[in-house]
């Protein structure tokens, strides 16, 4: 999740050896976290999203937005 812009926010450990993560991460972030999550787990892992809350996003995102929709233009 730390490469995505998350933050994990509580660990819970879990009997036969689970473990559920609880984190914030920006939903763009997280087009492609199934695939990712089934690659990495051998398809033994699994992820719920919900709604959390808006955020600025950092300076160096807001520049590549802008940038991919000038050249949409």
């Amino acid at each position: 999740l730390s490469t995505r812009r998350g933050q994990v926010l509580q660990t819970d450990y879990l009997p036969d050896n689970l473990v559920h993560v609880h984190a914030q991460a920006p939903l763009s972030e997280m087009q492609t976290y199934s695939s990712t999550l089934e690659s990495i787990t051998h398809g033994s892992g699994s992820f719920e999203m919900t709604y959390s809350h808006d955020e600025t996003a950092p300076a160096h995102v807001q520049k590549q937005q802008v940038e991919a929709h000038n050249q949409e233009q």
